[in-house]
């Protein structure tokens, strides 16, 4: 029997996390990718240095360890009991004490409402929760965890700058026309054939106008939206159609106050 798409979809997610390979082999495949310096330098131009952080989806501890050093009080947090074993290693090795935590992002976080000043969670992090509701739920629990004035930044794909390839317009076309219909996967949906040695890996692919209206809905105010240029080693120099041609997004949000007295 076929499996359903949400079945392939958690299976392949599940694959990605319990494989040791991917957590060894991580700051490899990474370490040539322009954008592991610049949201790097991103964070470290919005976010005060103090206050208590938690990065969602830690990896392999670069931002953690990298934040730290500025003054920060870091916790990381992954759901790959591979990554956070790879981040002791290299927390050890380098002489230097950080709270890490084994969980998963789409149940109830672990932490006291209130707990922390700066959430982060890069690298496309959000795109990995399947379903709207559940990306709702998350950022849900982000703002119940950070205090008042608390700051989120996160990194998102732009579902847009597809239309500038003939392979991104097809899959545009397939995703608002034909996956929602006969596929069962939601606009913004992408099933990678293959990634990494993981066979149909899920990612949400972002809309500027979507990520705005689940921040706001969830609780946030935006105070700041990077536009990646193609390389995403920096801002696109003009703004000129900057919905499309934007490599991604690195946007930095703000827990919003009460409203209309409540």
């Amino acid at each position: 029997m076929k499996k359903h798409p949400s079945s392939t979809i958690t299976d392949s997610i599940q694959e990605y996390v319990d494989s040791p390979a991917i957590a060894l082999a991580y700051d490899l495949h990474y370490e040539n990718t322009p954008l592991m310096d610049f949201d790097t330098r991103f964070l470290k131009e919005v976010l005060p240095g103090e206050g208590r952080l938690l990065d969602i989806g830690c990896g392999t501890g670069r931002h953690v360890m990298e934040l730290a050093l500025c003054g920060l009080d870091c916790v990381g947090m992954d759901l790959s009991v591979h990554m956070v074993d790879m981040t002791l290693a290299k927390l050890e090795r380098a002489g230097m004490s950080i709270s890490l935590v084994q969980a998963d992002m789409t149940e109830p976080l672990p932490f006291q409402s209130a707990a922390f000043n700066h959430v982060i969670c890069m690298f496309s992090t959000i795109g990995l929760i399947p379903k709207a509701p559940a990306r709702a739920a998350f950022l849900t629990e982000v703002n119940r965890v950070l205090a008042s004035g608390g700051n989120l930044v996160l990194h998102v794909h732009n579902r847009l700058h597809n239309l500038l390839t003939p392979w991104g317009r097809s899959w545009l076309a397939k995703t608002y026309l034909w996956n929602p219909l006969f596929k069962g996967l939601e606009v913004g949906d992408r099933i990678m054939e293959y990634y990494r040695g993981i066979e149909n890996m899920y990612l949400h692919i972002f809309s500027l106008r979507e990520i705005r209206r689940l921040l706001e809905k969830t609780g946030f105010d935006v105070m700041r939206i990077a536009y990646l240029n193609d390389t995403r080693n920096g801002e696109l120099q003009s703004k000129r159609f900057a919905g499309v041609r934007a490599n991604g997004f690195l946007i930095a949000a703000r827990k919003a106050g009460r409203r209309g007295g409540a």
